[in-house]
């Protein structure tokens, strides 16, 4: 068995492409199929919302085709990962901390997945979606992957003067984050103006407004929360070593 820190990986990258090109797919032969074969409208309706129903109840089913296993080491210099292959081998990556220039860390609600992404001074990025079952709070008072990553990272840095890496904002602190909140916002007010001018019921789409803005406003709340928690442990780590 390889040494380090197990964890399992989920490849949300391939599961969008793969999974979620086929899901769309799937709805557009859907349609294709009730259009052509002139099925009951009600028989329509419930299979079609089936549909939407189906991945909510597989969803940790669905998740583990796209999961692996990995054991990951970190110290001052770099990070590894190591993925036990079916062919008894092992695939080995290595990432040295002196070719990043930022990370970042997000962790999910409910599911308490730990997003660890690092940011590569040649201008590439790379995601790591961790299923560590821990939220912030938790990984940082206890062994975690967080604590592994931070922790070499925290040791790189104390040996730097000029060249450390430092954390990133979450997508919702950013500008992008920002004009989402608006256009939410913005769509949700044509809605009602297109009521008063084409008398169309806007209720379904306010609804829907509405709870993508909730959604919307609390991961922005726990990011901004999580980020000035990780600035505060940055400082005082950074005065520490001073």
């Amino acid at each position: 068995m390889p040494e380090g820190y197990r964890i399992d990986r989920y490849n949300a990258k391939q599961s969008l492409l793969i999974g979620g090109g086929g899901y769309i797919i799937l709805i557009y032969l859907f349609v294709l199929l009730g259009i052509f074969i002139h099925i009951p409208l009600w028989l329509f309706i419930t299979l079609f919302s089936m549909l939407f129903i189906l991945p909510v109840i597989f969803e940790k089913r669905l998740r583990n085709i796209f999961t692996i296993t990995l054991y990951v080491k970190a110290d001052e210099k770099g990070f590894s990962y190591t993925e036990p292959l079916k062919n008894g081998k092992e695939k080995v990556r290595n990432y040295e901390w002196k070719n990043i220039k930022a990370y970042k860390f997000r962790f999910t609600e409910p599911s308490k997945y730990t997003c660890f992404s690092i940011y590569l001074k040649n201008g590439r990025s790379k995601l790591f979606v961790l299923k560590d079952g821990k939220n912030f709070k938790e990984a940082v008072a206890g062994e975690s992957i967080f604590n592994v990553l931070y922790s070499a990272i925290q040791n790189y840095n104390a040996q730097q003067t000029e060249n450390r890496i430092g954390p990133k904002p979450g997508f919702m602190l950013t500008i992008g984050g920002k004009l989402l909140i608006i256009s939410d916002i913005g769509l949700m007010i044509a809605c009602i103006t297109l009521h008063f001018i084409t008398k169309i019921n806007p209720t379904p789409f306010l609804l829907g407004g509405i709870s993508t803005l909730i959604g919307v406003l609390a991961q922005r709340k726990s990011d901004k929360d999580n980020f000035n928690l990780l600035l505060n442990m940055e400082n005082n780590n950074t005065v520490s070593h001073n």
